[in-house]
């Protein structure tokens, strides 16, 4: 695997501390475990995550109600994004916006939790992708939900967790493909 990931727990505090300090303390910590403790977390100009002590190493973070994860790209020559997200029924919803029809067709006709999966591999995609404007429209997933192509970039995508309420998806891609 060319990647590895960190995982940690969202703490909930009955202090009046806000869902986004809860999230940029479990990133703090994260980057701190996995980078040491001068690592400073900062954004390129796009948004992309960047670890101040190892601008070269692919990293993408992301959250969901009770979960941070961190993912590092294990090869110099990889981008990766990742995402992990629960099951929530604004999904259904916004399904159209974000699915192409050959896609609404393909997760209507399969398990519930396959519409997240399909929502956590365009996240992740578009994370990895590092391609401005790109809308998630454009990012169109292989029926196995096993690849994705996106303007012409081709994407693998893993699921290291896969369950009926929670999915994390893992997309990697050559900066040169």
């Amino acid at each position: 695997m060319s990647f590895k990931l960190y995982t940690t727990p969202i703490a909930y505090t009955s202090d009046r501390t806000s869902k986004r300090e809860r999230e940029v303390a479990a990133t703090q910590k994260l980057v701190r475990e996995v980078f040491g403790e001068k690592a400073h977390l900062t954004h390129t100009p796009s948004g992309a995550p960047v670890i101040s002590s190892s601008p070269l190493q692919a990293i993408s973070i992301s959250h969901c109600s009770d979960t941070c994860v961190l993912a590092v790209a294990t090869d110099p020559d990889i981008n990766i994004g990742v995402d992990i997200e629960t099951q929530r029924e604004q999904l259904q919803r916004v399904a159209n916006k974000f699915l192409t029809p050959d896609e609404i067709q393909m997760t209507a006709t399969r398990e519930a939790f396959t519409l997240l999966k399909a929502w956590t591999a365009k996240e992740a995609v578009f994370k990895c992708a590092l391609t401005p404007g790109l809308a998630f429209h454009e990012i169109h997933l292989h029926p196995t939900l096993e690849h994705a192509e996106a303007r012409g970039q081709l994407f693998s995508l893993h699921y290291p967790l896969v369950t009926p309420t929670h999915v994390m998806a893992v997309a990697l891609s050559s900066p040169h493909s």
